[in-house]
């Protein structure tokens, strides 16, 4: 039995509250992801964060897909936000709604997708880690020529 063949009865379980319509979308767009064969973490995760958008709706008793507009993706960003999620959490989130929506769309099920680019956290960018150094003599030991050696030490100092 293979990790896939897990999958779409777990998410069929985990969307079981959603209207009947709004399920069988959730769920053909899960078994889209199976066939184009995207590891099952990234499945799992998929799952999870649509779930995650669900019950956030369901609060605001707003569930069927026809009836999301770009607000109801707007204050879930902005829930994110509020429960101190780091901004690659959220917009982890935002990347998968916008990849289900993405689907819709091309589905035609929907004529746009709500998930706008303004609507994403900005991240801050991380400088780059030297490496250790470990690490640098086994990449000067693999340097054959003499020459790659020299400009490589060069460089690092």
């Amino acid at each position: 039995m293979s990790m896939y063949s897990t999958l779409y009865p777990k998410a069929e379980k985990i969307f079981s509250y959603l209207p009947s319509g709004s399920r069988a979308l959730v769920l053909e767009y899960v078994n889209h992801l199976i066939h184009r064969q995207l590891s099952p973490g990234t499945i799992k995760g998929r799952i999870y964060n649509l779930d995650h958008f669900f019950q956030h709706l369901a609060e605001e008793r707003r569930e069927e897909l026809c009836q999301l507009c770009k607000q109801d993706v707007r204050s879930f960003a902005e829930a994110l936000s509020a429960r101190k999620l780091s901004a690659s959490g959220v917009n982890g989130h935002l990347k998968a709604l916008r990849s289900f929506f993405a689907y819709l769309v091309d589905e035609e099920y929907r004529v746009k997708n709500p998930v706008l680019r303004r609507y994403y956290v900005a991240e801050e960018r991380r400088l780059p880690r030297p490496m250790s150094e470990a690490d640098v003599g086994v990449f000067v030991a693999h340097l054959q020529a003499p020459r790659d050696r020299a400009a490589f030490l060069l460089m690092l100092h």
